[in-house]
């Protein structure tokens, strides 16, 4: 995607940031540990994501976290529909 350079001012910096991760900027630029897993699906069957965030070093509790949210809400063998037309058209 590029590179981050350190001698770029506030806004380049930013710039690059939304350009390339607009959501997670925080996270990426950081470094802490961030995973987005799916929250719910909507009428298409495309996933809604949910992002989360801990603190540096911890991405045991955000493993443990997808695990449990997993285990309750499985999404594995979650299709959007057009991705199961288009494996029924084949």
């Amino acid at each position: 995607l590029g590179t981050f350079r350190h001698d770029w001012s506030d806004d380049e910096a930013e710039a690059f940031l939304l350009q390339y991760a607009g959501y997670t900027p925080f996270a990426n630029a950081s470094g802490f540990p961030a995973m987005s897993l799916p929250g719910q699906w909507n009428e298409q069957g495309l996933p809604i994501g949910c992002h989360f965030q801990a603190a540096m070093g911890r991405e045991d509790l955000l493993l443990r976290l997808a695990a449990h949210i997993e285990q309750a809400h499985p999404w594995a063998n979650t299709w959007p529909k057009m991705t199961q037309e288009a494996i029924a058209d084949d």
